[in-house]
């Protein structure tokens, strides 16, 4: 595939991401070149799906191609929580944690990926995933460490929850795609995706909501 090709492949997948079309979204991608960020954003989109199991593949088939994507390694957590597999939802936010290696955040953008990850969400999914092994005061203390990282007003539910101990709340997602520089020139002038992020629910709805099951709990904007 052509460059040219390449860049006209990733705005028409954009053009149906926002439309909400993520079947056409998915063909456009598997017709790519699987990079990671190809092979990340084909997972995402089976997130959004509901297919698990296949975003799982497409996760780790990201993380064999870029042991650094670190999205990768935390999506790939949200959907082993999501299955209720907890304990390899765990190791991953850990691997993603451990990845920061001590940064608040890993701004993307400097690849040209419009995208931040917050080691205050990493630590809030690892320590949900702890309680839900039944580690409660370890996954506290998770959650107690994200506090203190939080940054953006979307982390302020987790002073939430940790008042209700963890109980009917879901993991940090990501709700959006990965673009690179060029396509992003080429795309400006078109309707952009939010890239808020949320502790998504079937229930309340402000910055951070309860989940009432894990199957219901990640939905696309």
């Amino acid at each position: 595939m052509s460059l040219k090709e390449e860049l006209t492949s990733w705005v028409a997948a954009l053009e149906a991401f926002n439309a909400q079309n993520y079947q056409r979204t998915l063909e456009i991608f598997s017709q790519m070149e699987r990079s990671a960020v190809v092979s990340t954003n084909m997972a995402l989109l089976c997130t959004a799906m509901g297919d698990h199991e296949r975003a799982l593949r497409g996760f780790t088939d990201a993380t064999a191609k870029d042991p650094y994507l670190t999205i990768s390694y935390f999506q790939r957590g949200v959907s082993h929580f999501l299955l209720e597999r907890y304990r390899p939802a765990s190791r991953d936010f850990k691997r993603a944690w451990l990845s920061l290696r001590g940064h608040e955040e890993i701004n993307y953008e400097q690849l040209g990926l419009h995208f931040r990850l917050f080691a205050s969400e990493v630590l809030f999914n690892l320590g949900l995933s702890r309680i839900r092994l039944g580690r409660m005061d370890k996954g506290m203390d998770y959650l107690e460490k994200a506090k203190r990282l939080t940054v953006i007003e979307d982390h302020d539910v987790i002073e939430d929850v940790i008042r209700g101990k963890g109980k009917g709340y879901t993991v940090f997602s990501i709700v959006r795609l990965l673009q690179l520089p060029l396509v992003i020139h080429i795309y400006r002038a078109l309707p952009y995706t939010s890239c808020r992020r949320r502790v998504s629910c079937t229930g309340r709805t402000r910055r951070g909501c309860r989940a009432s099951s894990a199957s219901s709990s990640w939905k696309m904007p």
